[in-house]
């Protein structure tokens, strides 16, 4: 599982960009453009399963949220995904997991072949309305019965931040495999996490670890005194 946040990501901008020109999204709607609802309301998303047991508070199931101001109902101002890594176009509507005591799960097949290696790859937010809560959520991101990640709210991010989140993965079997998001929250009030750009894609594009980004910032920046010590 490998992490990148907003300010390790601007360093490969324009290099991520470039990189991703070819892969094509194996998941429909990764971006949770399709569907309906809104925040506050039950939500369907194109392509997706809504599955689970459910919860209370406000007990809707994963809402279909857009950005901008009380994108979340809960007086929430979100700004837009800002990560370029999944193939599809970025647009203005994400998925919301806000419900308490709950465990719900959204989730579609895709077709894999066997030894092919994949990237699979999300963003994440958690809501500042939602870091006042005291209780926990977390969310899995599972392929073939594999979970690629477990995001755990409070513990290892801040919240009002988005992150991108990757990890690679090696098929076993060719077929069917389905993808699902795993959300599981404690007793109510919890905390909520929203989340866009899904993405299952071949060939895995290259996001340098954090250690080689800082390296390349810190080369860059050199060479560019030496130009201006040239320059004087």
């Amino acid at each position: 599982m490998r992490i990148l946040s907003l300010a390790v990501a601007a360093a490969v901008c324009a290099a991520a960009t470039a990189a991703q020109a070819g892969p094509v999204n194996l998941l429909s709607n990764g971006s949770f453009e399709q569907g309906t609802g809104t925040a506050g309301q039950t939500g369907s998303f194109t392509g997706w399963t809504i599955g689970g047991t459910g919860g209370v508070s406000p007990g809707t199931g994963p809402q279909r949220i857009q950005y901008g101001p009380n994108a979340t109902a809960y007086g929430d101002n979100v700004s837009p995904d800002p990560f370029t890594y999944s193939p599809d176009a970025s647009g203005s509507n994400a998925a919301f997991f806000v419900d308490d005591a709950a465990y719900e799960t959204l989730s579609q097949t895709v077709t894999l072949v066997a030894g092919v290696t994949y990237e699979v790859g999300f963003d994440f937010f958690e809501t500042l309305s939602g870091a006042n809560n005291p209780n926990s959520f977390t969310l899995s991101a599972i392929l073939g019965g594999t979970t690629l990640a477990t995001i755990s709210s409070g513990s290892q991010y801040g919240a009002g931040v988005w992150y991108h989140i990757y990890d690679v993965f090696t098929a076993a079997s060719s077929g069917s495999n389905t993808f699902t998001f795993a959300y599981a929250s404690a007793a109510s009030p919890a905390k909520d996490v929203i989340v866009d750009d899904v993405y299952v894609q071949t060939p895995p594009v290259s996001i340098p670890e954090p250690d080689a980004l800082a390296m390349l910032a810190a080369g860059l920046a050199a060479l560019g005194l030496a130009r201006q010590r040239r320059a004087a």
